[in-house]
């Protein structure tokens, strides 16, 4: 159960950074020829930087809820995963956000990152109602589920309509800046302060609707963004994945995220980076930083002991309370 769940949920956060943007599509679609020149490539693409010490290469992956939106994206993930180390001498320690071995189950993933450890309760809570109360989230785990696992070609490759970018290995042609801005994320800084602000209460965690979002699918998603913490759980699987590594003697990782994930890491890593924060927030920044390096060395030590088990019950028994509040109030419209 607690498996289920968190693949399921964790599914939901990389196709919230399908690409989305209004703005972006209607700038893209004048250039149709921009689509039709892109080139499949033969692997996922990567960003790599230095931090504490440690090289990684974070991999931004269109997960989708079954691990991609069709059966050929998910065999361009697996072989991308299974190419990591095939051609070094010195492996890489790969490592993923949390549901990504349930998502791809014979990929060689050594850990996952527990990055939803970041939401509070009432996070949780809110999330797990939200995707049982809100019909059209609601819809992501039944419908949108049962198309993705049956859809076995990626329509992109015929159609070169940007509605089919989202899913398709060919996403991956474009940099990562660029998947980000079609997606319509702020920058990775900025979006950190809104987040850690969402995390200390200055924030409303409450569904926000986006607009003239050209693909349904990416519009139910969305509304659960702010809920998510994005840009937190990025801080957070960067510290977690490096106090991770240390512990490991590893001293190079690839990292298994989803989309955005990557390019927020990327720039959170940059010395000094985070200082240009507002000070009120640092103490957030410190917190969310050390808790997770606590959990990541717990975690590469085997001593998943009673305080990783116990932050990781209150958020299972968070999103079951706030799921269970949700199929509740169904059961009592049904009962009138």
């Amino acid at each position: 159960m607690n498996s289920y769940i968190t693949t399921i949920i964790a599914s939901v956060i990389l196709l919230t950074t399908t690409l989305s943007s209004s703005r972006a599509h209607t700038n893209c679609a004048k250039d149709l020829h921009f689509f039709s020149k892109l080139q499949r490539p033969k692997q996922l693409d990567f960003i790599e930087f230095d931090y504490e010490g440690i090289n990684f290469r974070a991999y931004g992956i269109l997960h989708g809820v079954t691990g991609g939106l069709n059966a050929t994206y998910r065999r361009f993930v697996n072989d991308s995963i299974e190419a990591i180390n095939e051609s070094t001498e010195s492996p890489f320690l790969i490592l993923a956000e949390k549901g990504m071995s349930t998502l791809y189950p014979k990929a060689k993933i050594d850990a996952e990152l527990d990055d939803w450890l970041v939401l509070r309760p009432r996070d949780a809570f809110v999330l797990g109602l939200q995707l049982m109360l809100d019909p059209q989230s609601l819809r992501v785990l039944t419908i949108d589920f049962f198309e993705e696992l049956l859809r076995k070609s990626d329509p992109f490759e015929h159609s070169r309509r940007f509605e089919d970018l989202g899913g398709s290995p060919f996403a991956h042609a474009l940099t990562p800046q660029k998947r980000r801005d079609i997606a319509g994320f702020p920058a990775p800084l900025e979006g950190l302060e809104k987040d850690l602000e969402r995390l200390s209460g200055k924030r409303t965690i409450l569904p926000r609707p986006r607009k003239n979002i050209p693909h349904p699918a990416w519009a139910r998603l969305l509304r659960m963004e702010r809920v998510m913490h994005i840009p937190a759980r990025s801080l957070h699987m960067l510290n977690f994945a490096a106090q991770y590594a240390k512990s490991s003697n590893a001293t190079k990782v690839a990292l298994l995220v989803g989309e955005t994930h990557n390019s927020d890491m990327a720039a959170f890593a940059k010395a000094n980076a985070l200082d240009t924060l507002p000070e009120q927030l640092q103490e957030m920044v410190s917190k969310v930083s050390a808790r997770a390096k606590k959990y990541g060395k717990l975690s590469a030590e085997g001593k998943v002991g009673i305080v990783l088990w116990s932050a990781r019950g209150t958020y299972i028994t968070s999103i079951l309370l706030g799921s269970i509040a949700g199929l509740s109030f169904w059961m009592a419209i049904g009962s009138m």
